[in-house]
């Protein structure tokens, strides 16, 4: 799916036909704002291996300007059937849209690979 990007509407001509039988160019105008909002949902998973994963940065343009724990919360899945746990064990820069995540406070077992999702609010 993409975002409409069309230019805003604007009514050709209007008409006395009640409002529940028309469609008006701020009807067309609400639809592509509730579209382009659902669209502008960020949901960001990164998959590394828990050797692989020592203080790596993390960089998403979709991030900045956002605040940690306001904007968007972050989950880990420390495998083997675990559920995703909420985490604050990181750090991020708004001005970047950095997270660096603390590998020793991710809850996975020795050797396994975990999941870290991204969740921005809207």
């Amino acid at each position: 799916m993409a975002a409409i990007t069309y230019t805003n509407k604007v009514d050709n001509r209007t008409t006395s036909l009640a409002a529940i039988n028309k469609v008006t160019a701020a009807d067309m105008n609400e639809i592509k704002s509730s579209v382009n909002a659902l669209y502008a949902a960020v949901m960001v998973n990164i998959l590394a291996a828990t050797g692989d994963f020592t203080g790596d940065d993390f960089q998403d343009d979709r991030l900045i300007g956002l605040t940690a724990r306001t904007d968007f919360n972050m989950w880990v899945y420390g495998g083997s059937g675990v559920l995703l746990t909420l985490t604050t064990q990181y750090t991020f820069n708004s001005g970047t849209g950095t997270i660096t995540i603390i590998p020793a406070a991710l809850p996975t077992p020795p050797g396994a690979d975990f999941l870290v999702q991204i969740i921005k609010f809207i």
